[in-house]
Formats: C-alpha cells, sequence, structure tokens
C-alpha cells in the first residue's frame, strides 16, 4: 500500500505524520514518510488486501508551533480481488454450450474439468490438416538471393 502526503502551506516545517489503526481504533503501526519531492512525500508499506486499513494522519511542524489542523482518519476498504473478465452481467456473457452445439464443438463443465476427456475426431467427409516442411525451400530460395546478390556486387561495371 501507498500513502502520499503533499503540503500546500508556505510554512516548510510541516511534515505528514500518520499511523495504522487496529480494529478497536488503537495505534497500530507508525508510517515512515519520504519526501520525494520539496512538499510532497509518500509512505510505503505491506498490507494484507482483503483487510480493511484504517489510517490515522495529521500534520507535525518540526519548528515546535502547534500544528495547524487535528487529526484525520482515512479508511481502505477491503477489497475483493475480482478479475475483470469476471465482471460480466450473466444476461451478456457468451453462452458457450450453445456456441459449442452451434459449432458441431465440445464444450467442458467448468465446474469438473478433468472428468473431460477430449479426443480430436472428424466428422464424416472432412481430411486431416496436412503439414508442409517448408524449410527445405526457404533455404534454397535464402541461398540463391545470397548468390545473386553477390553476383551483382562483384559484376564489372562498365
Amino acid at each position: 500500500m501507498a500513502l502520499s502526503a503533499r503540503r500546500y502551506s508556505p510554512v516548510a516545517s510541516l511534515y505528514p505524520q500518520a499511523s495504522l489503526l487496529d480494529g478497536q481504533g488503537n495505534t497500530d503501526e507508525a508510517l515512515r514518510f519520504q519526501q520525494l519531492a520539496p512538499g510532497f512525500f509518500a509512505a510505503q508499506w505491506m498490507a494484507d488486501p482483503s483487510t480493511e486499513l484504517r489510517v490515522n494522519a495529521r500534520s507535525l511542524d518540526i519548528g515546535g508551533a502547534p500544528p495547524p489542523r487535528g487529526e484525520t482518519r482515512l479508511v481502505s476498504m477491503a477489497g475483493a480481488d475480482v478479475a475483470n473478465e469476471y465482471q460480466v452481467d450473466p444476461q451478456l456473457s457468451l453462452n458457450l454450450q450453445a456456441l459449442a452445439t452451434a459449432t458441431a464443438g465440445n464444450s467442458i463443465d467448468p465446474t469438473q474439468p478433468q472428468t473431460d476427456d477430449f479426443n480430436a475426431t472428424l466428422q464424416a467427409g472432412m481430411g486431416s490438416l496436412r503439414l508442409y516442411s517448408l524449410w527445405w525451400y526457404a533455404l534454397l530460395l535464402g541461398l540463391l538471393l545470397y548468390l545473386t546478390e553477390l553476383v551483382y556486387r562483384r559484376w564489372p561495371r562498365t
């Protein structure tokens, strides 16, 4: 997690100070801010994304003057780690079973994918794919182009 703070006050002795709070509101851990640029501070720490974070933030005047404002409480709600591809309205999602039926294919039961056994079978009248070894022709073409270019460069100019 990261927390950033910016100083908008012209008082250069103001610095941010923050601490994490536990579930009862007691101070748990103090955060250490680093000044990344004049007036811009950042603190980073490791946190579990499934837990709610509470932070108590305030400004501290290292010159000894009282802080201009009181404390501020910040809350970061626990995030549900849901991938974007699962955030689709079921009414708008693609019916994979109907797609497999329409294209004469098979579908996997998503709840038991290990139970399905797929073997490539061809329907009557459909031939199999044939792979051609083309590397030999590419090698000959490359050699022919190389020799042609070599002869062209060595040919005497008039």
